[in-house]
């Protein structure tokens, strides 16, 4: 290479160029590479260049093992680490987006302005209803292509609340030291966290000051004044001619100027309370003239309470006084009460169904009445309006109970589950079950067991163990229903499995196989009988002593209880295309391979492979990640005993080919938030794959 480009290679060069190379920390930086050469050799330098001197340095690595390139191998090695480094962009469920009516806040150009820089820590201040979290929100949606989440601070523990609402890091025993060398490490300095509603101050929440050290900016909206290391972006209420402007959006009768500006002053310039009062007015066919004296009668007067300090209890008592309790009918409650016990978002047009509403009338008188709002988003209710609500009205438990199973009947198990809106109903369940927490009814266990699929489907298994170990408690403590039982010890089966634990896992399919067994339900049995096939193959293969292996039970348990799957499943399915199917034929080409079988493998991976790709709008698509993995790993296998070296290329190629489809499939899904599924463990096979078939093609054109 010094011939080709005509300067002489020499130690004093290398070590020059490495120990710049450390120094700027960044050894993948074309610009950098190229800037350090620039200034060691007078050289026109492109990218050809910086490839082949890699190269270079990589035989010089190999062949002279040099103390002076410790360090690089090392930086090298972490720098591969976190540019191989998947996880979503979104790390949150989405928050809300403002109503159509909002009023641009110069807030909004101020935060944006600050989290321009590197990283910022900002406190977004204000009294509730406000509009904090409403400038928050839009600044969230209004910037993409970097790492963003939204944590709503639910008044007891940050970190808790970190834990159960980012999709990354999983949720696992080292959940805390994972999350902590992510946000200090990890995620892209240009992320942006937001924390909404963090009403604490640093001595109350501990967490708080840590945050300070994450490598991304922090957003918090809170009713505190300060915290360390923050720059506070105060909301300000709007001055007189916006709060007009805003009164006018919703009152659409004639604007009084002789009582406006007294409106106003009641109102305290509050957005929200300005929002409601017109909204009341309008809805009521009230004159200005005739609002002002019912604010008076009412003794109604927020002036005043433009002090963050001020408590927001005389904000809510004053809406009580506002709102008209004694027009509602018992409809009208139910509706508001249940919007209220759900969490702080848009609720989908679903809880018409949920609460068995045959129309859309009292809805609409309550929208129009201030209570809530609507859109093609579905229905908001304000969190300060909630809070009146659950101060003055109180239901029975059966109408909880009656809006619980609407939402669980729509988390039902199936295959191919919306993620943002199953983490959604997730979230409602949740809510749902806080408010009834003595409640040990079928419908409870529902939830749980439902909540449970959810969280395996989308591989958090802390949050589906939990769920599952209760639905199976109350329902040994209850005998709500057999069936139920049995599914909820094979999904805990199916969790245990995944979580490493396989005679735990051994027992709870057992005892489900034995329960659908006596329930003579064929497409359960199979089910379960192939959970068990591919339980015992793993069980098989985790046995390292060769003669062990030999004399183990469990292969051939796996074959036999398999093909007692596949029968059952051709019998049930008739040659229609299902997963259940695919999945025991993956299950089946699994164990085949273990018996390096590898011909009958590939048959059942390409048997499952064709259902899974036919119906893959219908399924969830990481299995058919699965199948392509299996794929390769018996095509590495079939390349090792394979003397023709045209062959072992062949093999390397049909290996890697579906390497890198297993690849794309689950980068999609993680950055979707799934994460059952990994790939930074795939990297290093692929870039195996790759200087494999190299090396066999340099070898060949060497020999001819």
């Amino acid at each position: 290479m010094s011939k080709k480009y005509n300067f002489e290679y020499n130690v004093e060069i290398k070590k020059i160029f490495f120990e710049k190379i450390i120094y700027n920390n960044y050894i993948f930086s074309k610009d950098i590479l190229k800037e350090i050469f620039d200034s060691m050799i007078d050289l026109e330098i492109d990218d050809k260049f910086i490839i082949e001197w890699l190269n270079e340095v990589d035989i010089i690595i190999v062949e002279n093992k040099l103390d002076i390139l410790k360090d690089y191998i090392l930086l090298k090695n972490t720098k591969q680490e976190n540019t191989n480094l998947i996880y979503p962009l979104i790390l949150t469920a989405k928050p809300p987006l403002p109503p159509e009516e909002y009023i641009d806040r110069n807030e909004e150009k101020i935060i944006l302005e600050k989290l321009k820089k590197v990283k910022k820590l900002v406190l977004v201040n204000g009294i509730g209803g406000i509009g904090k979290s409403t400038v928050c929100r839009r600044v969230f949606h209004s910037v993409d292509n970097r790492p963003l989440a939204w944590v709503v601070y639910n008044g007891k523990n940050l970190l808790d609340d970190f834990k159960k609402q980012l999709l990354y890091p999983k949720d696992d025993r080292d959940w805390e030291k994972k999350f902590i060398k992510f946000i200090e490490q990890d995620i892209d300095e240009n992320g942006i966290i937001f924390i909404d509603n963090l009403n604490a101050t640093e001595e109350e929440e501990k967490y708080l000051s840590k945050l300070s050290n994450a490598k991304c900016s922090i957003v918090c909206t809170s009713r505190i004044e300060k915290f360390s290391h923050y720059e506070v972006v105060p909301i300000d209420y709007f001055d007189e001619y916006k709060c007009i402007e805003l009164f006018n959006k919703y009152y659409q009768k004639k604007c009084d100027e002789e009582y406006i500006g007294e409106i106003i002053r009641r109102a305290g310039n509050h957005t929200l309370v300005i929002e409601i009062l017109a909204k009341i007015a309008n809805a009521e066919n009230y004159s200005l003239e005739e609002l002002y004296y019912e604010l008076v009668n009412k003794g109604f007067d927020l002036e005043g309470i433009a002090s963050v300090e001020n408590k927001e209890d005389t904000l809510i008592g004053h809406l009580c006084r506002t709102f008209n309790f004694d027009k509602l009918n018992d409809t009208h409650k139910m509706i508001l009460y249940c919007l209220a016990i759900l969490p702080v978002q848009w609720i989908p047009y679903g809880i018409k169904k949920w609460l068995s509403l045959s129309n859309n009338f009292n809805i609409n008188y309550l929208v129009k009445h201030a209570w809530f709002e609507s859109s093609e988003k579905g229905y908001y209710m304000h969190p300060v309006v909630k809070e009146v609500v659950k101060r003055k009205i109180i239901l029975e438990k059966t109408i909880i109970l009656s809006l619980l199973k609407g939402i669980v009947d729509d988390i039902s198990y199936n295959e191919n589950p919306d993620y943002d809106k199953s983490k959604m109903l997730i979230s409602f369940v949740e809510s749902i079950l806080n408010f009834i927490q003595d409640e040990k009814g079928e419908i409870v266990t529902q939830a749980f067991y439902n909540i449970s699929m959810l969280y395996g489907q989308f591989g958090e298994y802390i949050n589906g163990k939990k769920y599952i170990d209760m639905c199976i408690e109350y329902e040994e403590e209850n005998h709500n229903s057999v069936e139920l039982l049995a599914a909820a010890y094979n999904h805990r089966g199916y969790i245990n499995f995944y979580c490493f634990k396989d005679k735990e896992a051994e027992k709870d399919y057992l005892k489900a196989y034995k329960m659908r067994q006596g329930l003579k339900n064929n497409k359960n049995i199979a089910a379960t009988a192939s959970n068990l096939a591919l339980l015992y193959k793993t069980m098989w293969l985790e046995i390292k002593d060769e003669d062990l292996r030999k004399n183990s039970k469990y292969l051939v348990l796996a074959e036999e209880y398999q093909k007692k799957a596949i029968e059952e499943f051709e019998k049930i399915f008739r040659g229609k295309l299902h997963p259940n199917l695919a999945s025991a034929y993956n299950n089946m080409a699994g164990i085949y391979h273990s018996m390096k079988k590898y011909d009958e493998a590939i048959y059942y991976y390409r048997k499952a492979e064709t259902i899974r790709v036919k119906i893959i709008t219908d399924i969830f698509p990481g299995d058919l990640s699965v199948t392509y993995k299996g794929i390769c790993d018996c095509y590495i296998d079939l390349s090792i005993n394979i003397e023709s070296e045209t062959k072992k290329i062949i093999y390397y190629k049909i290996a890697l080919v579906n390497l890198n489809k297993c690849i794309k499939i689950r980068k999609k899904e993680i950055e979707k938030g799934n994460q059952k599924w990994d790939v930074n463990n795939l990297f290093s096979l692929q870039q195996e794959l790759k200087e494999n078939i190299t090396k066999l093609r340099n070898k060949k054109n060497t020999n001819s």
